[in-house]
C-alpha cells in the first residue's frame, strides 16, 4: 500500500514538474563566413534539482565550426526554470555570450550563431610516422602566437584556429620523438593551410576497440580537469546508472575514472569542487572516452566606466552561483606607478568605486572569493594627456584639505606682498625725510660762515 501510494505521488510530480531535454546546436563563424574549428562551446544552466545547483555542458567545435550540446532537467524539479546562457571563448577573441531557453515539458533544440569578428586561417597539422602512416595520439603543441596543445585523432591530424596574419611555431611529439615547424613548412592553399610532421620513428597503427562483451555493457573513461585544464586527483564522484544504486569512485593521479557495465544510459555523475556541486548527464551508447573541464564560475560581467575629465566612476558587476563572500578591487597603472583603487559594495553582487588621474593608464579590476581569483582591463585616456602619475582617490576630505591648502596659500601670498609694499613705503618715507634733514643742516652751516 505504501509503496503504490509513494508512486501515485511520484507519478503525479512527474506531471506537474514534466521532464525536458534541449539541444542547443552552435557554429562559430568569423567575419568572411569561414566556419572556426576547435572553439570552447559551454552553456550553464538550471538543473533544477532539490538543491538548486546551477548545471553546465560544454564542447569544442569540429571542423565545420559547429558544435552539439545537450542539456536536461534529469532530476524532478520544485519549479520550472528553462533559461540558460552559452558562451564562445578562444585564446585569440574575447568570450562572448548568447542567452537561450528551452521548452517546458517537452524536448526541443535552438540555433546559435556566433560571428567573430575579424578573418582566421585554420591549420591542419597531420602527424606521420618513418614509413608515412598517421599517427594518433601525438601531442602537438601551438608555441605561437600563443599557447594551445591539442592530440592528434585516429587519421593523425589535429586542428589549430588562428588570427590572420600569424608567425606560428608547432611542436610534435610521441613516445620521446619529437620534431618542430615553423611558417617555411606551412603549405599555403585556397583550401587552408597544411603542415606535415614527420616522426623519426615507427608506430603501429591504433588498434580498434574490441566489441563488448554480449550482456557486458559498456565502458565510460572520464577524465576531469579544471578550470586551467589541470587533472584533478583525489576527486570524489558519484555516478548513477540508471536502475542502479549511486557509487562512489575517486579520480587517479590523472585525474581519470573508469566506469565499466554500463548497460543503460545516460550515466549521471556528481561531485563538490571549489564548494560548487556538479552535475551532468552522459549517454553512454558505447566505449567513449570524455573530458569534463570545471568552467569558471566566479566571472566579471560587465564594467560601467563614467568619465568627468580626468575623474572616473567605475561600476563592476559579479556573477557566481555559489553564496560565498565576494571581494572587488582594482589597479589603476599610470606611467611606471601603481596605485590601488578601492570599491564598495552596493549589492551582493555589484560594486562602485570612483578615482581621479594625472594621466592616461589602465586600470585593472580583480574579483575573489575563498576559491577563485579574476580579472578584467581596462585602457582609460584623458584627452591631451600622456601616461598618467600617481592617481589622486578622489573622496570629499582630500578636495576639502586641497582647497583650505589653497586659500591658505593664496592669503599667505597677499599678506607678503603687502608686507612688501609697507616696507618699500616706509624706505621712501625716510628717505624723503633725511633728504630735507640733509639740506636743512646744509643751509644752516652755510648761515653760521656767513656771519
Amino acid at each position: 500500500m505504501r509503496k503504490a501510494l509513494l508512486l501515485a505521488i511520484l507519478l503525479l510530480a512527474q506531471l506537474a514538474f514534466p521532464l525536458w531535454t534541449h539541444t542547443a546546436v552552435v557554429e562559430v563563424k568569423d567575419s568572411s563566413g569561414s566556419p572556426l574549428p576547435n572553439i570552447k562551446i559551454m552553456a550553464v544552466f538550471q538543473n533544477r534539482g532539490p538543491s538548486d545547483t546551477d548545471g553546465y555542458a560544454e564542447s569544442y567545435t569540429g571542423r565545420d565550426g559547429k558544435a552539439i550540446l545537450s542539456l536536461s532537467n534529469q532530476v524532478l524539479p520544485p519549479n520550472d526554470i528553462t533559461a540558460y546562457a552559452i558562451s564562445a571563448s578562444s585564446q585569440f577573441f574575447e568570450e562572448q555570450k548568447k542567452n537561450g531557453t528551452a521548452v517546458s515539458g517537452q524536448d526541443s533544440s535552438a540555433q546559435h550563431t556566433f560571428t567573430i569578428s575579424g578573418t582566421f586561417a585554420v591549420y591542419k597539422v597531420t602527424v606521420v610516422d618513418k614509413d608515412g602512416r598517421a599517427v594518433s595520439g601525438a601531442k602537438v603543441v601551438l608555441r605561437k602566437p600563443f599557447q594551445f596543445a591539442q592530440a592528434t585523432g585516429d587519421d593523425g591530424v589535429a586542428y589549430f584556429t588562428l588570427p590572420q596574419p600569424s608567425d606560428v611555431e608547432f611542436y610534435v611529439s610521441k613516445s620521446g620523438v619529437e620534431t618542430t615547424l615553423g611558417n617555411p613548412d606551412v603549405q599555403r592553399t585556397a583550401e587552408g593551410n597544411f603542415l606535415l610532421a614527420r616522426l623519426d620513428a615507427s608506430f603501429a597503427p591504433p588498434v580498434p576497440p574490441a566489441p563488448p562483451t554480449p550482456g557486458a555493457g559498456f565502458k565510460l573513461n572520464l577524465q576531469i580537469l579544471d578550470q586551467k585544464k589541470v587533472p584533478i586527483k583525489g576527486l570524489e564522484v558519484t555516478y548513477k546508472i540508471p536502475n542502479l544504486k549511486e557509487k562512489n569512485i575517486s579520480t587517479d593521479s590523472t585525474g581519470k575514472i573508469s566506469i565499466v557495465g554500463i548497460k543503460a544510459s545516460p550515466i549521471t555523475i556528481a561531485f563538490t569542487y571549489s564548494g560548487y556541486l556538479f552535475t551532468q548527464d552522459i549517454p553512454v551508447t558505447t566505449d567513449i572516452t570524455q573530458i569534463v573541464q570545471i568552467p569558471t564560475l566566479l566571472n566579471i560581467t560587465n564594467v560601467e566606466i563614467t568619465q568627468n575629465d580626468n575623474c572616473f566612476a567605475v561600476r563592476v558587476l559579479v556573477t557566481d552561483p555559489r553564496d560565498e563572500k565576494i571581494s572587488v578591487y582594482g589597479l589603476y597603472s599610470g606611467g611606471d606607478k601603481q596605485k590601488p583603487v578601492s570599491f564598495n559594495p552596493t549589492d551582493s553582487r555589484t560594486f562602485s568605486g570612483d578615482f581621479c588621474a594625472t594621466g592616461s593608464g589602465k586600470l585593472t579590476v580583480f574579483a575573489s572569493n575563498p576559491y577563485d581569483t579574476v580579472s578584467v582591463s581596462k585602457d582609460l585616456i584623458i584627452a591631451g594627456a600622456g601616461p598618467g602619475e600617481i592617481p589622486i582617490e578622489r573622496n570629499e576630505t582630500a578636495i576639502k584639505e586641497q582647497q583650505e591648502r589653497a586659500l591658505r596659500d593664496n592669503m599667505i601670498l597677499v599678506l607678503t606682498v603687502l608686507f612688501l609694499i609697507i616696507i618699500i613705503g616706509t624706505v621712501f618715507f625716510f628717505r624723503l625725510q633725511l633728504n630735507y634733514f640733509v639740506r636743512g643742516a646744509v643751509q644752516y652751516i652755510r648761515k653760521l660762515f656767513r656771519v
